[in-house]
């Protein structure tokens, strides 16, 4: 499952891989979020790293990617590292065993850096590799020429013909005077995102969004049973149909 981007891009299955660079990117994990819910008295069963774990494989059979980037939040808990973190992280590098690992720092990544550096992986604010910079984007950074982010977990809500509402998790692309800007989804299956064609500007989590505004950005929704689909800017999904908007 995969649509071209823009040239050397491809969006894979809430992913995207730089054929340039050999590198597949992904965001928003947030291993172990079963046992915070558990510790805030929602119990749902252990099921998201299967889920995750899939996902992976899935774009390591289609890329054959030579390096992977987190772009934040691998983990979720802020205030320790759980048990199950542990398990499912070192699971996670496992899986990627033999290949070149980049770990960007997340707000959610608070005691991630013990459980990488016991596999020589260092823990960074922000890389640049070539013309592509990445970052979490849970505050403010100067832009590079191609930028890519996590934090705001996008998707786009939008009702049928019937009245029914449908959501969607989607990447983001856009440009901004001289550099263009990736926004990738959430790979956690628990994370719903936030509605970027419902919500206010002043409602968006990234300060680089709030500050830049999104109702120009080119809207890809990513669904692992529908597929990836192109739809229009998000300016126009908020008038748009569900119907209409497909194509």
């Amino acid at each position: 499952m995969s649509r071209k981007l823009a040239r050397g891009m491809e969006i894979g299955l809430y992913s995207l891989f730089i054929e340039e660079i050999g590198a597949l990117v992904v965001s928003d994990l947030h291993l172990g979020y079963e046992i915070y819910l558990g510790e805030i008295g929602v119990h749902v069963p252990l099921t998201q790293y299967k889920k995750i774990r899939e996902y992976l494989e899935e774009n390591i059979e289609e890329f054959d990617p030579q390096m992977l980037i987190v772009l934040g939040d691998l983990k979720h808990d802020f205030s320790k590292a759980s048990w199950q973190e542990w398990r499912e992280i070192k699971d996670f590098f496992d899986l990627f065993s033999g290949r070149e690992v980049h770990l960007i720092r997340g707000n959610h990544d608070n005691y991630l850096k013990p459980i990488a550096r016991k596999r020589g992986i260092e823990l960074k604010d922000q890389i640049t590799i070539g013309k592509y910079k990445f970052f979490h984007g849970h505050k403010p950074v100067e832009l590079g020429k191609v930028n890519l982010m996590g934090h705001e977990h996008p998707a786009i809500s939008i009702r049928d013909e019937m009245g029914v509402k449908w959501k969607f998790k989607c990447l983001l692309y856009g440009e901004f005077e001289k550099s263009d800007l990736i926004v990738l989804p959430s790979m956690s299956p628990l994370m719903g995102g936030t509605e970027v064609n419902v919500s206010g500007r002043e409602d968006l989590l990234s300060p680089i969004l709030r500050e830049r505004g999104v109702d120009h950005m080119r809207v890809y929704v990513v669904d692992e049973e529908a597929g990836i689909y192109e739809f229009p800017r998000i300016r126009e999904l908020k008038t748009e149909l569900l119907d209409d908007a497909i194509h």
